[in-house]
């Protein structure tokens, strides 16, 4: 009977050293590859991995409060206001809105922010078209996708409402 003991220890002890190994799933997440590194938290790829960075999770629907004056390497100002997951901004090139302005409205869900924005005046620039930006942290946003030409890719927070 001892002997038995003493093999399904080292057996258990055994499993235990070959599969050193911690696991973590995300609840809700599907499909991809098996072994895939560069996903975001979505299943998709990310188009943009950030060595050192780490992806602020949070179930669907309930998010930050990202509402406040926001500065972005385009060079312009963000205006963001958010009710739930509902973000909306305006947006001001650096030179008063003479070169572009612009509205966004989207949602957010998980760390994702999509939608829509639109130009119009009194900036000289007519486009639009679709936005995922990934909310890093509280003073963070990052774009993942334009479907069209958009000069700014990183948000940052310059004061809070």
């Amino acid at each position: 009977m001892r002997k038995s003991i003493a093999i399904a220890i080292i057996c258990g002890l055994a499993i235990l050293v070959a599969a050193d190994q911690t696991v973590f799933a995300q609840a809700g997440s599907t499909g991809g590859t098996i072994g895939e590194t560069d996903k975001s938290l979505s299943g998709g790829e990310n188009s943009e991995p950030q060595p050192g960075r780490r992806e602020v999770a949070r179930p669907q629907g309930v998010a930050i409060n990202l509402t406040g004056k926001w500065s972005c390497n385009d060079g312009g100002t963000y205006t963001i206001r958010q009710s739930g997951t509902k973000i909306s901004w305006e947006g001001v090139s650096g030179d008063g809105g003479s070169s572009w302005t612009h509205t966004f409205n989207g949602v957010i869900q998980n760390n994702i922010i999509g939608g829509k924005f639109f130009d119009h005046p009194p900036g000289s620039i007519r486009q639009s078209g679709e936005l995922k930006i990934r909310i890093v942290d509280a003073n963070r946003l990052e774009k993942l996708e334009a479907s069209v030409p958009f000069g700014g890719s990183v948000w940052t927070r310059r004061s809070r409402p």
